[in-house]
């Protein structure tokens, strides 16, 4: 298709994959002819509500099928979706209201599978929501007063729209904006990334290309659409392949292995944490999972050993790629059978004709050549249009000539595959030296005793940050690592100003969102213990 418009490739799907099932749910499936009509009625139905080019339509749903028809019916008004994730609590919620300003607000009021009462939390919030929105519409039974259920909507068709609908249609460009996602904020204020068709498509056609999907595949989508894997590197992706999208409305390391056995997944993308927490279900081995032809790991550095046992799984193919919310999803891939080395030392290399460059932290206007250590900076299709009514963090962000700065850290190999080695925010200061936090946790998680590794910097009168390590021991080894262990172990293979200066043990580290080691909290709690000991 020349133009990257994404609801277009639904017509393009259901005419030359007329049985192709866009997405499977709880057992039951639609086809992609479904959805478009579907979504087509929701259109007309949003009309009605007075939705018009660039109105924001905020989803407060989880990982369901009503996403994608929504967003299916928001992208052909050129309106813009906002997802939001069913775990975010009144004040979240408020700052999202806040930013986006949604004159339509979408929820699910009750999840089956987990009894979350989301309904509780939009009732909360109706005093903030009444500036600005008009219109609730409810994906199942609901008490708000004034609210349409879905199921209301789709027993009246409003044939009498058809022809205004065509009209918005026709006004679709490929430089329109659909999508906000917010950032998860790990390392400061959750920002409002806006997406549009071409960054849209562009990214999801490169990942076609290089994960070779093909209409036979079906991706399994346990993401909350609020998060770019599930709006963008899946949902959006499976549309313009096309393939078939397997939904699970929440993660849960059982469940998910029962829906890639039951589903016959074949193409299964988690970050690390996901896999060590299904890992570790003493059933693990008892699951068939024959289906899977290719496991896309990203989000956070995988361990070689976690690699070479995601190797074992299904056909034994395994890709990683890195991108962010800010470039739609993956702005660089690995290839299919690429070497060991390669896919546990890099994230592959730019994809289609995407522009990887490294520029001096301090300096972006200066870019490094190969080898050397900087910020990571992406010139391609995939950017993002910028920051929703934040003109000062676009520009400090998408630069001339269509530069994103990336706030990543790492390196360009002479063979073009990007290392990476921190998040700028996350680098450590210590005195003249930085510290890179992924290469301490890579060394720490190499030890029997330690499962996952978090590394931050606490702040030191003299050196100006020194490391912390937040450790969650290995629970099936008897003996649990002590902090001499660790440090002993670490004076073997680190420098000395990268040793930790403190080892905390805990069962858990708490996650984000989407299930990434939460850095932000316990940076906070190191603090907090810094301080009560008089140490800063």
């Amino acid at each position: 298709m020349e133009e990257r418009i994404l609801w277009k490739y639904l017509e393009r799907n259901y005419k030359e994959y007329p049985d192709l099932e866009a997405y499977r749910y709880l057992g039951k499936g639609a086809t992609y002819k479904e959805v478009d009509e579907v979504s087509d009625v929701l259109a007309k139905h949003l009309i009605r509500m007075g939705v018009k080019k660039g109105d924001r339509v905020s989803a407060f749903i989880p990982s369901i099928p009503e996403f994608l028809l929504f967003f299916m019916a928001t992208a052909k008004l050129g309106a813009i979706i906002t997802p939001l994730d069913v775990r975010f609590k009144s004040t979240e919620l408020k700052y999202t209201n806040t930013i986006a300003q949604p004159n339509v607000f979408i929820y699910q009021p009750f999840l089956e599978s987990t009894q979350a009462n989301y309904e509780e939390q939009v009732k909360e919030m109706l005093p903030e929501f009444e500036k600005n929105v008009k219109h609730y519409i409810s994906i199942g039974e609901t008490t708000i007063p004034n609210a349409v259920t879905l199921e209301s909507m789709l027993r009246e068709p409003l044939s009498e729209l058809d022809d205004e609908l065509e009209k918005r249609k026709k006004e679709a460009r490929e430089e329109d904006p659909i999508l906000i996602i917010f950032t998860t904020g790990t390392t400061g204020p959750p920002k409002a990334t806006l997406l549009s068709n071409k960054s849209i498509t562009s990214m999801c056609l490169n990942e076609v290309k290089a994960t070779g999907a093909t209409p036979e595949d079906r991706i399994l989508c346990h993401f909350t659409p609020s998060h770019v894997a599930g709006s963008c590197e899946i949902v959006a992706s499976a549309i313009v392949a096309p393939l078939t999208t397997v939904f699970l409305d929440h993660f849960n390391p059982a469940t998910t292995l029962e829906t890639v056995q039951n589903e016959k997944v074949t193409m299964w993308g988690q970050i690390p944490t996901m896999f060590h927490l299904e890992f570790a279900l003493p059933n693990f081995d008892d699951y068939d999972f024959s289906s899977v032809r290719l496991i896309i790991i990203a989000g956070e550095p995988p361990t070689k050993e976690l690699v070479q046992r995601l190797q074992t799984i299904g056909q034994g193919h395994v890709i990683t790629g890195w991108g962010l919310t800010e470039t739609s999803g993956f702005a660089t891939w690995t290839e299919i059978d690429d070497s060991f080395e390669n896919l546990t030392g890099s994230v592959g290399r730019a994809a289609g004709d995407y522009v990887i460059k490294i520029v001096d932290i301090d300096d972006p206007t200066k870019e490094l050549p190969a080898g050397e250590i900087g910020e990571i900076a992406v010139i391609g299709d995939c950017n993002m249009v910028g920051y929703f009514n934040n003109p000062e963090e676009t520009e400090k962000t998408l630069l001339q000539g269509n530069m994103l700065l990336t706030g990543d850290v790492g390196y360009l190999r002479e063979d073009g595959y990007l290392v990476l080695t921190a998040r700028k925010k996350e680098i450590i200061r210590y005195a003249a030296y930085n510290i890179y936090p992924p290469e301490v946790e890579d060394y720490l998680t190499k030890h029997e005793g330690v499962v996952q590794a978090a590394v931050v910097g606490v702040p030191h009168p003299t050196y100006t940050e020194v490391p912390w390590a937040i450790i969650r021991p290995n629970p099936f080894i008897e003996k649990k690592v002590t902090e001499e262990e660790l440090r002993e172990y670490c004076e073997k293979g680190l420098a000395d100003y990268k040793i930790p200066r403190r080892f905390i043990f805990k069962d858990t580290l708490p996650l984000t969102r989407v299930a990434k080691i939460d850095k932000k909290v316990l940076k906070a709690e190191a603090i907090e213990i810094a301080k009560k000991e008089g140490l800063i």
